[in-house]
């Protein structure tokens, strides 16, 4: 069977309806690319409903067990066959002729763009909430970093919702960082930074084309503050795994402690939060407040753990 023209990845873990909708919007529209699902040991119904699609030597099946996003990103790679690799989430869906655009766009740009993004939009069905500070709906996934196509040698252009990369270039730098992203519950995240940083140490370029936009879901859970505590807290988690030194002995529990201390002690001073409190003018910039400091213990958490990137 000769190589697919496109490959298309998603990863999921118990979101059988949401793979659904997503498969239901990528499938129409094939064409000669390649699909590739890897379920990572889903306990809901995901399992059923993929044996229950039809067979397709396009489309390729895999369960593994509780792999974590970036270790099975890289499985997909593996498995796919095509020069170019998309990765969509599997709470995401595409416009018609989506996949049509991205074949356009891929063909003709240069071999030193390494990553191609498009935007994310989300489905707001009401305003978003009072206390919502407008510098963290992109952590709900939103992504629109230009009006106008763009290439970029320094500014991400891409998030990992929808995100393109060309095969030869992933395979150079050597995928993705297992020690960051999605594994069960957890909210680790990071690793698309991590790859675009290694990207453009090596001297690779992106492309941004808002036009290759797509629906990404907006769950009513991920509008509770708690929420964005947890998604901060772990923010800061990651960030700190992500800076952290492989090289050297890792330190004593004393030594990790201490610097968990100190690490809080200056998050809080730079944070600034009774000040900011007293100038506060509303629920948006209180909250904000809050969720700066969820980032800094998150940090801290990860300091006196002794996390760090995997080799």
């Amino acid at each position: 069977m000769k190589p697919a023209a496109h490959s298309l990845v998603v990863c999921t873990y118990n979101r059988r309806r949401d793979l659904e909708r997503c498969l239901a919007s990528l499938l129409p529209d094939l064409g000669d690319a390649e699909l590739i699902v890897i379920d990572d040991g889903s306990t809901d119904d995901t399992p059923a409903y993929l044996a229950s699609l039809p067979s397709d030597p396009r489309i390729k099946l895999v369960r593994v067990a509780n792999q974590g996003l970036s270790v099975n990103r890289d499985l997909g790679a593996r498995l796919s066959t095509a020069p170019w690799i998309t990765y969509l989430d599997d709470d995401a869906w595409v416009p018609p002729g989506w996949l049509a655009r991205l074949h356009l766009v891929c063909a003709r740009l240069d071999p030193g763009i390494a990553a191609v993004g498009g935007a994310v939009r989300l489905p707001w069905t009401a305003p978003p909430p009072a206390w919502l500070h407008p510098d963290l709906v992109c952590y709900l996934t939103q992504f629109a970093p230009s009006p106008e196509a763009m290439t970029t040698s320094g500014d991400i252009p891409f998030v990992g919702a929808n995100m393109t990369l060309r095969r030869d270039w992933l395979e150079r730098i050597g995928g993705f960082a297992h020690g960051l992203g999605r594994r069960g519950g957890n909210l680790l995240s990071r690793e698309e930074t991590q790859l675009w940083n290694r990207l453009h140490a090596a001297g690779a370029m992106g492309y941004h084309d808002p036009e290759l936009w797509i629906w990404h879901d907006l769950p009513p859970a991920r509008l509770r503050r708690r929420w964005f505590l947890r998604r901060l807290y772990w923010e800061g988690v990651s960030w700190e795994i992500e800076s952290a030194d492989r090289a050297g002995p890792r330190p004593s529990r004393l030594r990790r402690w201490i610097r968990a201390a100190r690490r809080a002690a200056l998050g809080f001073a730079g944070a600034r939060p009774l000040t900011r409190l007293v100038r506060a003018r509303n629920p948006a910039e209180r909250f904000k407040i809050l969720i700066d400091l969820a980032f800094q213990l998150g940090v801290a958490s990860a300091v006196a753990k002794g996390l760090r990137p995997a080799p």
